[in-house]
């Protein structure tokens, strides 16, 4: 699939040697249709058209400590 991201972050120092940071993503990957077909033992002989959205959000947290 083709799609993007887009995000951003930020860092800052507590101390002289410990900072803490956030990032937030966002991926979009687009659509996908996938076509269900019924198999026995459901009744019935027709199917199921599904679509799925492929986006994501990711927020990532952390602390660097410099030695």
């Amino acid at each position: 699939p083709v799609g993007w991201t887009a995000g951003g972050g930020l860092e800052y120092a507590v101390l002289s040697n410990v900072t803490i940071k956030a990032e937030y993503l966002h991926m979009d990957l687009g659509h996908q249709n996938v076509k269900l077909t019924v198999q026995s033992p459901a009744t019935g002989n027709g199917f199921v058209n599904v679509r799925f959205s492929n986006a994501y959000d990711i927020v990532r947290m952390g602390m660097n400590f410099r030695f």
